[in-house]
């Protein structure tokens, strides 16, 4: 399942109906994961390490390109996590006390296990959905947390007020792009075309426009309520921790994409 938000009356360089986000399953579900597993919320233990333990220790293992692990005073070790193949980097590369002590300064720091034996990570991250899978399946053993409770985007008190957040069926992270995607100005060829600075010439910020006014009718609510600003369009989602996230409303979700880009102006979406 997907989420959009509407732009609610015309502003900022925006049109009424154009689509300002487009947040897939797959990025809903980083996003949450994200949250949950930030490494600030992994316990501190006794000596301000990070727990092992913490599900923001798996996030970090699965997601990152590297761990790297001391493994004494002047070495440490950096496991390729794809491969889990292992190199040792002397006083020649870094200096391991002044690089944790500098790093335990950050109340927020991701500096993990036990003094002497501190890990943490870096290099490139990758969140594809087969990683992501790993994630929630890690949050779902150690936590009461479930996946499916965290099906739509953690939207803000003014997002669901001044604009309209309706639910659609998944789509791929280039379609979500092409949603967001500016109105070009295309020449015969096919090739957009460029201003006086070498610039693409935009005709509309948003290359999607979406009548939502034939929509509130499955939302549920009126036409009314959507333009007053005085009115939440949307609900509060209680999630098992306790938290409390604006959403959009517990609603049909729109699988008629025809219907759904009935106002579509061109560009990368056909």
């Amino acid at each position: 399942m997907a989420e959009l938000l509407l732009k609610v009356g015309d502003g900022a360089g925006y049109v009424d109906g154009d689509c300002l986000c487009a947040f897939t399953d797959h990025r809903i579900s980083c996003c949450h994961a994200e949250m949950i597993c930030h490494p600030g919320k992994a316990v501190l233990t006794g000596v301000g390490l990070r727990d092992n333990t913490a599900v923001a220790r798996d996030y970090l293992d699965t997601v990152y390109q590297y761990r790297f692990e001391r493994v004494n005073r002047t070495q440490v070790k950096r496991i390729a996590l794809a491969t889990m193949t292992e190199e040792i980097f002397g006083p020649e590369s870094m200096d391991v006390d002044l690089y944790i002590k500098r790093r335990l300064r950050h109340g927020r720091h991701r500096i993990f296990g036990t003094v002497g034996a501190e890990v943490w990570h870096g290099g490139r991250q990758e969140k594809s959905p087969a990683k992501m899978a790993q994630v929630w399946n890690a949050i779902e053993t150690k936590t009461p947390l479930r996946k499916a409770d965290h099906n739509l985007w953690p939207m803000g008190r003014l997002d669901v007020k001044h604009h309209l957040a309706i639910r659609a069926s998944d789509m791929t992270e280039e379609e979500s792009n092409g949603m967001v995607d500016p109105q070009l100005d295309w020449d015969a060829e096919g090739k957009s075309r460029l201003d006086a600075d070498g610039k693409d010439v935009q005709l509309a910020r948003r290359n999607i426009h979406i009548e939502w006014r034939d929509l509130v009718s499955d939302i549920g609510v009126s036409v009314d309520s959507v333009l007053n600003r005085d009115v939440t369009v949307g609900g509060t989602k209680q999630i098992p921790n306790g938290m409390m996230q604006i959403t959009s409303k517990e609603q049909p979700i729109q699988t008629d994409r025809k219907r759904l880009l009935s106002k579509y102006r061109g560009g990368s979406i056909l």
